[in-house]
């Protein structure tokens, strides 16, 4: 469990039960509850993870569910009462289990800690309930049946769900907070009780939501209990300092050379030679997508018994007379390998396959998906980078293709099925599902091949839902970066790929997520063993490209700054140090108050009061460190804020700031231009909760009219004039301070926003590529990160550091891909002794691509910042 220390001393030794019935301190007292009001039904605010539960001594029955029930419930749940001096675990309650004793009667002991906490919330209703992982337990179970000294096999781990009246949920997570308890989004719900998590930010128009998981198998696929089965994963400061470094290792170890041969492409269909680590991953993807696989590439192990021939899967165990495949899997080739020319290679090399399955079914009157050639790609936004690679390498009419946009896009069903690639995006996707008959689930795909999958990864949207759903016979993701925060991203493509077993989520929680708790010696084999079959993966080394030289900058504030700056942060301590103390939300104070120190880095301080409102373009940035820029109705990715006709596009509603897509802009508010969002309950704004620095505070006269770090900037660029550069950063406000002084110096730069229509960002990228164009191009990292191939520069710079590491790594790889011959060169700006070098870089350091820390372990981090929480 991960504790941090509290901030009272009321365990007076170290062990963490008490079995000789010794009384708590005396300044423990057991509150009278307060009796939830009429009507008024609890929360659930959370779990505590990890909890250990003690076997009472005088307990003679034990647990023995059949084995059937342990695989086909998701949970066992035990009632947790007071007892005495300590909080204990009754008889089962909603589990279809059965303890060989009565139920309602106490069996096992919760740790002294945990007691002496739980304790002091009993004032405000509050319930708790013990969840248990049936797999976990039973592997339990068996480990105390067969051990010869059954007094030291006596404890096990719960997981405690947290329940609370709505209206006290904000205290409670703030007492648990001072203890050093973090409550984390529950692996166990039962019941109907809504979710709210008070340690936690919560955006307006972002309600979390908890949709439980069922495994729906019949007896035949039931998995066995793993080797060794752990409970669910434990995201602690410990796990997270050396995941990376892991999962790097795993992922770079993935070349698989030994059972890769050079294939050749269809040289009458593709006129470019391909690359030696093109040509060894078309060999993947037809070995992959043939079903045919060797013992290397594949989650079955044949085996013989009596004659018969059946086989096992590696990880659950399961037993089959049948080897089910799934018929993709991942390209994770580093940015800038040409992963469009090789999946453009291979669908060039099945199109007579593809022709095949085409005509094994008709238009007829049946509700069934038609077959189609096609193989549906789907890109984030723009799809111009894909039709320049089919235009480049390959011959005229060789290889068609359709783009499944614009407002005719649902007229040319005949197109879908006759084209060889059809092109749509994330977002077209999501719009099109709200109809009746979504044209692209009326097609039985070919293939479907997801650009920048890491888009899909989370379960709970409804984007992933949608494209989750389309049926096609070969599934392939595209990505560099398959896990950005948690392995539950990666649960997700594994869901899209369909990989047998692995494929529903509490199951892949079991065997590729519990396994890697950092107290295993082998954690992450099971995670090596997945990747090891689906995935591919080769590094920029391959190519004998030199690495990005990097360097930092670190800039000074001027003594005006400097001032500013600690005004600021004076300010913002005693709101945080406020919130921490119960008088107001802690996660939101504390984000919001590191996001203005983060902006004035850049900006420099608001000088009207005008300028102390959060603008729209910031607001968004804020909600994009996080992937919470989600439209508040369907759930759809936005990008930008305008009226314009960009799908990806959208606006918050003045009167609340729930940020919806411009398609449901007119949806979301009633004839009165209320909004309905707010009326179905959604919460109300964070933004507005955390008060701005007053005006006053500030002297505008006492300051440079330019950041310092925007003018360092344009003397670097200054510097280097004979060099294209691209100029990345969060925020467009910080762009036009930069464009504004480079026009001043003389430099012609450009600019690409998420405002820009499409036609605009393509007509400003023609520009820039062409020799005599601007020689600088300004980019938000919204629109400019991901998806294009800018070699043509050799100058990167990024103007602040992001919580999210891999977006810079996106940005660098713009210009480091294949075709690059000079030596590209990143700077990076970060001012000196402010948030950027005390927080944001450390914060960068110990992000973890399985730590899935999200919005906690942001504020976590930013409470230290603060001298808070610790």
């Amino acid at each position: 469990m991960a504790w941090a220390s509290p901030s009272h001393g009321l365990m007076k030794r170290p062990y963490p039960f008490d079995n000789e019935a010794r009384q708590l301190p005396n300044e423990v007292s057991v509150p009278t509850p307060i009796s939830p009001q009429l009507g008024e039904p609890l929360c659930l605010l959370g779990s505590v993870v990890d909890v250990k539960a003690q076997l009472r001594r005088q307990t003679t029955g034990f647990f023995f569910p059949p084995p059937s029930l342990v695989t086909n419930a998701p949970s066992i749940v035990l009632k947790i009462s007071p007892v005495g001096d300590y909080f204990e675990l009754l008889g089962p309650e909603w589990s279809k289990y059965r303890l060989d004793c009565p139920d309602n009667k106490s069996f096992a002991r919760l740790e002294k800690r945990f007691c002496n906490e739980a304790r002091l919330l009993v004032c405000f209703g509050v319930m708790f309930r013990a969840c248990i992982d049936p797999n976990y337990w039973e592997n339990f179970r068996n480990t105390w049946n067969t051990s010869s000294t059954k007094d030291e096999v006596t404890t096990f781990a719960v997981d405690v769900n947290v329940y609370s009246l709505r209206h006290h949920a904000d205290k409670v997570g703030a007492i648990l907070l001072r203890a050093g308890i973090f409550l984390q989004r529950p692996f166990h719900k039962v019941g109907s009780e809504s979710y709210y998590n008070p340690q936690i930010l919560q955006f307006d128009g972002i309600q979390p939501t908890l949709e439980p998981e069922e495994v729906t198998s019949g007896p035949d696929e039931t998995p066995t209990p793993p080797v060794v089965v752990e409970s669910p994963v434990r995201r602690d400061r410990n796990q997270s300092k050396d995941s990376p470094d892991n999962f790097e290792r795993i992922l770079n170890s993935l070349s698989h050379t030994e059972i890769l041969h050079k294939i050749c492409t269809d040289f009458n269909r593709i006129k470019s030679q391909l690359q030696g680590h093109q040509m060894t991953a078309l060999d993947f993807i037809a070995q992959r997508e043939c079903g045919k696989l060797p013992p290397e590439l594949t989650l079955w192990q044949e085996k013989r018994v009596g004659g018969e021939t059946y086989f096992q899967h590696l990880l659950t165990k399961h037993k089959s007379l049948e080897r089910r495949e799934s018929r993709g899997g991942i390209i994770a080739d580093d940015m800038g390998l040409g992963k469009s020319l090789t999946m453009l290679s291979a669908i060039a090399r099945s199109l007579d396959e593809a022709e095949v399955f085409g005509k094994s079914g008709s238009l007829g009157t049946s509700n069934a998906p038609v077959p189609s050639r096609a193989t549906l790609i789907m890109v984030p936004s723009t799809i111009d980078s894909w039709i320049d690679e089919i235009r480049a390498h390959t011959y005229p009419h060789k290889v068609t293709f359709h783009k499944h946009l614009g407002t005719d896009r649902h007229s040319e069903l005949h197109l879908l099925l006759e084209k060889d690639i059809v092109f749509t995006t994330f977002a077209t996707a999501l719009e099109d599902s709200k109809k009746d008959q979504p044209p692209l689930s009326k097609i039985h795909w070919f293939r479907i091949v997801l650009d920048e999958a890491h888009k899909i990864r989370n379960r709970t949207t409804q984007q992933f839902k949608v494209v989750q759903r389309l049926p096609a016979q070969r599934r392939w993701c595209l990505t560099g970066t398959p896990i950005q925060n948690r392995l539950e991203d990666l649960g997700s493509l594994v869901e899209f790929l369909r990989v047998p077993q692995l494929e529903v989520a509490s199951t892949f929680r079991t065997y590729i997520v519990a396994p890697t708790s950092p107290d295993r010696g082998s954690q992450f084999q099971n995670l090596r063993t997945l990747l090891g079959t689906i995935c591919l993966r080769r590094t920029r080394e391959i190519l004998g490209l030199r690495e990005p030289v990097a360097h930092l900058r670190r800039i000074p504030l001027s003594e005006d700054e400097r001032y500013q700056y600690d005004e600021m942060y004076e300010q913002y301590k005693k709101q945080v140090q406020m919130a921490v103390s119960g008088l107001g939300k802690v996660a939101s104070t504390t984000l919001r108050s590191i996001h203005e120190l983060r902006l004035f880095c850049n900006n420099g301080p608001k000088k009207t009061n005008e300028d102390l409102n959060e603008s729209d373009d910031e607001m968004l940035s804020y909600l994009q460190q996080f992937d919470e820029n989600i439209c508040a109705k369907c759930s759809l990715p936005i990008q930008c804020i305008d009226r314009v006709a960009e799908r990806n596009c959208g606006v918050f509603i003045s009167s609340c700031k729930h940020l919806v897509c411009n398609s449901c802009f007119p949806q979301s508010l009633d004839k009165k231009k209320a909004c309905m969002m707010c009326a179905s309950g959604k919460p109300p704004p964070d933004f507005t909760d955390h008060a701005g620095i007053e005006a006053s505070r500030f002297d505008p006269e006492s300051i440079n009219q330019h950041p310092s770090k925007v003018l360092a900037l344009v003397q670097d660029i200054k510097r280097e004039p004979g060099d294209k550069c691209i100029v990345f950063s969060s925020w467009k406000k910080t762009l036009d301070l930069a464009a504004g002084l480079l026009k001043q110096a003389g430099l012609r730069c450009d600019i690409i926003h998420g405002g820009l229509s499409t036609k605009q960002r393509l007509k400003v990228l023609k520009e820039f590529k062409a020799m005599l164009g601007p020689p600088i191009l300004l980019m938000t990292l919204g629109t400019g990160a991901e998806g294009l191939n800018l070699t043509i520069a050799s100058r990167i710079y990024l103007l602040e550091p992001q919580w999210n590491p891999f977006l810079e790594m996106q940005a660098m790889a713009r210009s480091q891909r294949i075709g690059q011959t000079k030596q590209v060169e990143c700077i990076r700006y970060v001012m000196e002794n402010t948030i950027e070098t005390s927080d944001v870089l450390n914060r960068q350091k110990r992000k973890t691509a399985l730590a899935g820390g999200g919005f906690k372990m942001a504020r976590n981090d930013s409470l230290e910042y603060f001298g808070v929480g610790q």
